[in-house]
């Protein structure tokens, strides 16, 4: 034998073999078939990663800020209150912080994955039944997670003055801080920070990474939950936190519905987008600022077009054939694409006229709802 010859080595698994690791030992079709990571132990190690890129990534960006202060000769004392902090000095901070775990996110997949990015997170383009659903879902969904904000916060408020401690949490509450970012800066460029960034890096650890591995592993229900919870819990702040809980749990349903990663981030995004402009245009008084609770008329308005887009999504919803005729599956639940050397083509229910119609239908009555809601509190 060469001393240069490849040296193939087979590792036996068992049962005390964790599946993260059987993943890099083995390509085979066989292995293939395992569920993949992560699961659970890893899933809390990327959790707490992204507490860990964000806190460096303000690490970096402070020490930005305090160089270039030091050698504007500006006062230093300002970084104690960012409300005196100059505009272009917090949009480094908040933009830095977000580009930055961005930046380390793909790195930390790239390492996890290799080359398998494509097929895992599939980047197949969305249908335009399925990107129209997407968009259609955006307002319903940010009226039952405003309402949901606004119920809590009730709540909230009364407990944070009996525990004063509390109030640190305020402080970093992404809702309060967007209301701080709406005074400063371009639309654009806060739209990069605050709609781009986050729709991208949040979707590839919790849709694309730990939400493939927990719903392969935990089924559907557990799956979903589980990723979802853990998205919800990254935004730090327990009244934002359960606010988002709901947009979680639909961003992953729509990702395996579609089997299309642009399917939850074009949702992230929109829905980000959406808060982003929303506080810009009350900032300038373009708008009336509406604080009451919404009307039962439009809370039911909004879980009507969010049932009826969703059985739509199921209806139409992606699956891969392959030649012999079967659908194609690894033997676990996933969003993923099949290799391409099996040949499989992609189906789905077709968009058939009934489909538009019960998506226009409902969209429509969403919006007269919405509308009329706007109209009231203009008057």
């Amino acid at each position: 034998m060469h001393d240069d010859a490849p040296v193939s080595v087979s590792l036996p698994v068992t049962e005390a073999t964790p599946l993260e690791i059987t993943e890099f030992l083995d390509d085979s079709p066989a292995a293939a078939k395992l569920p993949p990571g992560p699961g659970l132990p890893e899933a809390f190690c990327w959790m707490a990663g992204v507490f860990t890129a964000h806190l460096a990534a303000g690490v970096v960006c402070l020490i930005a800020i305090l160089v270039l202060m030091a050698l504007a000769g500006e006062n230093i004392q300002q970084m104690a209150n960012l409300d005196q902090l100059a505009p272009n000095y917090l949009l480094l901070m908040m933009g830095g912080d977000q580009w930055l775990v961005l930046l380390a996110t793909f790195i930390a997949i790239r390492l996890r994955w290799g080359q398998r990015i494509g097929q895992n997170l599939n980047l197949t383009p969305l249908r335009p039944l399925h990107a129209a659903v997407v968009i259609g879902l955006v307002l319903p969904l940010s009226i039952l997670s405003g309402e949901t904000y606004r119920l809590l916060s009730l709540v909230w408020k009364p407990l944070v003055e009996q525990l004063p401690i509390l109030h640190l949490l305020d402080e970093s509450n992404a809702v309060e801080l967007l209301s701080t970012l709406s005074k400063t800066g371009s639309l654009p460029m806060m739209l990069m920070i605050i709609a781009v960034a986050p729709a991208i890096g949040e979707e590839l650890v919790f849709r694309g990474m730990i939400g493939r591995g927990l719903v392969a592993r935990w089924g559907f229900v557990g799956g979903v939950a589980i990723s979802s919870l853990m998205f919800a819990a990254v935004h730090f702040h327990p009244v934002h936190a359960a606010a988002v809980l709901p947009i979680g749990i639909a961003l992953h349903c729509i990702y395996l519905a579609t089997r299309s990663f642009w399917a939850p981030v074009l949702l992230h995004f929109l829905n980000n987008a959406w808060a982003t402009v929303a506080s810009r245009m009350a900032t300038e008084e373009s708008l009336p600022v509406v604080e009451e609770a919404a009307s039962p008329v439009l809370i039911w308005a909004s879980v009507t077009a969010m049932v009826v887009l969703g059985a739509v999504l199921y209806r139409t919803r992606t699956r891969y054939i392959l030649p012999d005729g079967n659908e194609w599956t690894p033997g676990y639940l996933t969003a993923e694409r099949p290799p391409a050397e099996l040949g499989a083509r992609i189906a789905g229910g077709t968009d058939t006229g009934r489909n538009l119609l019960m998506a226009g239908t409902a969209w429509a009555s969403f919006t007269v709802a919405f509308v009329a809601e706007i109209v009231a509190h203009a008057r």
